[in-house]
């Protein structure tokens, strides 16, 4: 199936727009590494003029940032569309094969490039073509259908119902004949032996390489041969031997001709190699300056995921935290990560180390995921949070297809763990000192800090949005009398006790505060003065039917009636307490204060 449009048609085609790109409305195939490579390569070709002749062909001029995502994914047609868009731009209906023959050469997945080295010859990256392609694609499954020495066949079929397009076969044979260079060595030769556009149910490839032995061989080769023919000329024609001592020349030419072509591409793939890993130890650095930069637990979750993926690119990615939420990266659905909890809580010492599972479906516990629609999920690693011996948490990491991680992904992944669990403890501790900044420690409410900062806060926003609030505070009468006669622990459970009826007389919305020795106030927001003095009277009958053996007394204050400011509204509100007191008028109390209760001993 061809995707909509041809070369020399602009797009949008019909029934496939922009906003397809948000992955909302149809399933995501392509990875961002090739959408970012086209877009490079006619950089490289056209400069920014190509590119954004290039986009505006496409349809996708307001999508350029998300397209150079290395870690956003597109629909199977999307990919084509800007393929075939680079052929229009470039002139050059060859454009697919060139751009994935290039891969190597223009910054692009450096950190995908970095394992391929490390896998040590141009055989055994082949042999993981599985996990190279699930790192690129969602909707082709690759398999190995031969390897030898120097060659391989390799098949490539769909799995997602979006069929085939001779742009992205142009484009995999580019790829292909590309990794020999990885270690300094002329391309492959790649033969498209069998397509799924002429007929067949899948598409064969055919890759045959130089051993990494051929120039020294070649060197021998030719150095013997001349001797050889020089002898022979020698004795059958000595009058030839001038023109026979050409050979050797040649053939010494040749040899220096292959030799320095050899050395400079080795050369060449050194330099790449550095600069890939000095790319990998600066992404590594700034991943852990990215995450300890932060201390809210959101941000955090969130850069552990994506810098993760950043490291491990092209998979979905799943966070589970011991004694916190989950966070995931888009694409892991609920039934999903539901699965991978109990994997974990069913099997934690499974993940006490760096894991890889090959083949999901062979788990029982997470079988589920290879049988996950619309794609399904092959295979995972995992690397556990580990910070001071204590068990944070577990990274995951997931790919579309069985043995769709390198060899190196494991480890890879270990390192980020890692620094996410200092990232994780870092950001408990610094909850916790900000927790204990703003609470009260005797009884669990919020403090005479907060209680000025949410006032300013509550005030802000009813000028903003022409709204009223209210503020009372509470005056604890007869904690003293308490203290003397039982002690400063029965007095610390009374103020306790006064903390949660107060709490328990508002509503979710309002902020209970502890601002002094036997002093309460609270924030309520969105409310009258009256409605504030219905809360307090409501706290003041409860302390009396709790027998706490105290009353309270207290002043409300309304906002924007009794001030401008949030010092004007609390110097209301404390007067209006002032006035309530029971030394400031006769008994009985009048409204405002809770009635006295004499000689009732505190409860148990």
């Amino acid at each position: 199936m061809a995707a909509p449009g041809g070369l020399g048609v602009p797009y949008p085609a019909p029934g496939l727009t922009p906003l397809d790109l948000d992955g909302a409305t149809v399933p995501q195939h392509s990875s961002g590494l090739t959408t970012r490579l086209i877009l490079q390569y006619v950089e490289r070709e056209r400069g920014r003029g190509g590119v954004d002749a290039l986009l505006e062909h496409a349809g996708l001029a307001e999508a350029e940032d998300r397209l150079r995502d290395e870690y956003s994914w597109f629909h199977f047609d999307t990919k084509n569309r800007l393929f075939e868009s680079a052929a229009h731009v470039l002139d050059d209906p060859l454009a697919a094969r060139r751009i994935g023959a290039s891969a190597l050469a223009l910054n692009v997945g450096s950190g995908i490039k970095l394992a391929l080295r490390a896998g040590g010859s141009t055989r055994l990256i082949y042999a993981g073509v599985v996990a190279v392609a699930a790192k690129l694609t969602r909707s082709h499954r690759w398999e190995i259908v031969e390897l030898g020495r120097t060659h391989a066949r390799l098949r490539a079929r769909d799995v997602s119902g979006v069929g085939s397009h001779p742009a992205t076969c142009e484009y995999n044979v580019g790829l292909l004949s590309c990794v020999p260079e990885l270690f300094g060595m002329p391309p492959a030769r790649v033969r498209h032996s069998l397509c799924a556009l002429r007929g067949a149910d899948h598409c064969v490839f055919d890759v045959r390489w130089l051993p990494r032995s051929t120039t020294r061989r070649t060197a021998v080769g030719w150095a013997a041969a001349s001797l050889a023919v020089a002898g022979l000329t020698r004795r059958a024609a000595p009058h030839r031997l001038a023109l026979a001592s050409v050979v050797p020349v040649v053939g010494a030419g040749m040899v220096a001709w292959r030799s320095t072509l050899m050395s400079r591409r080795g050369w060449l793939s050194l330099e790449a190699s550095v600069r890939e890993h000095e790319e990998a130890t600066d992404r590594l650095v700034s991943s852990l300056h990215d995450l300890v930069s932060d201390l809210h637990e959101e941000e955090v979750l969130d850069k552990v995921v994506n810098n993760a993926r950043g490291a491990v690119g092209g998979s979905e990615f799943a966070l589970l935290l011991s004694d916190g939420p989950s966070k995931t990266s888009a694409g892991v659905s609920p039934d999903a990560l539901e699965a991978l909890e109990h994997w974990v809580a069913s099997s934690p010492k499974s993940v006490e180390s760096p894991v890889a599972v090959a083949d999901l479906a062979k788990e029982p516990e997470l079988a589920p995921l290879a049988a996950r629609r619309p794609v399904p999920l092959g295979s995972l690693c995992a690397a556990p949070l580990v910070f001071k011996d204590r068990h944070l948490g577990v990274l995951i990491a997931l790919a579309p297809t069985p043995e769709g991680f390198l060899a190196r992904d494991p480890a890879l992944l270990e390192s980020y763990a890692a620094q996410a669990a200092v990232a994780l403890s870092q950001m408990k501790t610094f909850e916790t000192l900000e927790s204990q900044a703003r609470e009260d420690s005797l009884t669990g409410l919020f403090n005479h800090r907060e209680f000025h900062e949410a006032s300013e806060r509550e005030v802000e926003r009813c000028r903003r949005y022409k709204k009223t609030m209210a503020v009372v505070l509470f005056d604890i009468d007869g904690l003293k009398a308490v203290n003397d006669r039982w002690g400063h622990a029965e007095g610390d459970r009374v103020l306790r006790g006064v903390g949660q009826t107060i709490t328990a007389a508002g509503r979710a919305s309002d902020v209970a505060c502890r601002i002094g020795g036997d002093e309460f106030g609270v924030v309520l927001p969105e409310s009258s003065a009256a409605d504030g003095a219905a809360v307090a009277a409501r706290a003041a009958r409860a302390i009396e039917e709790e027998r706490l053996a105290v009353t309270v007394s207290f002043g409300v204050a309304e906002w924007p009636g009794d001030g401008p400011t949030k010092e004007d509204l609390l110097l209301a509100a404390d007067r209006s307490l002032y006035r309530a007191k029971p030394h400031t008028r006769g008994e009985p109390p009048a409204e405002g204060s809770s009635a006295v209760t004499p000689g009732i001993r505190p409860g148990p």
